[in-house]
């Protein structure tokens, strides 16, 4: 039998990573969503739990990459989220 699946060795980073994106994730659910225009909650939502970039954001909400940048910072801010 041959295995098209090529192994992925996870490495510290990946870890740290990961941890990161669940405590923001559970943060904004508990705490922060209240905070956060409802621009910044799309953006941080399609950013974290959809895990688009900002350039595939920008695409689908048609507008430009700058103006996501400007509200997922601002939001990330306004949040605490660091």
């Amino acid at each position: 039998m041959i295995s098209l699946v090529k192994e992925k060795t996870f490495t510290q980073g990946d870890f740290a990573m990961l941890e990161k994106i669940m405590r923001v994730n559970a943060l904004y659910d508990f705490f922060y969503q209240s905070l956060l225009t409802p621009k910044q909650q799309e953006y941080l939502n399609l950013y974290y739990l959809n895990d688009l970039s900002l350039g595939e954001i920008a695409e689908e909400c048609d507008v430009t990459r700058q103006a996501v940048y400007d509200n997922f910072e601002a939001g990330r801010s306004d949040a605490r989220i660091i």
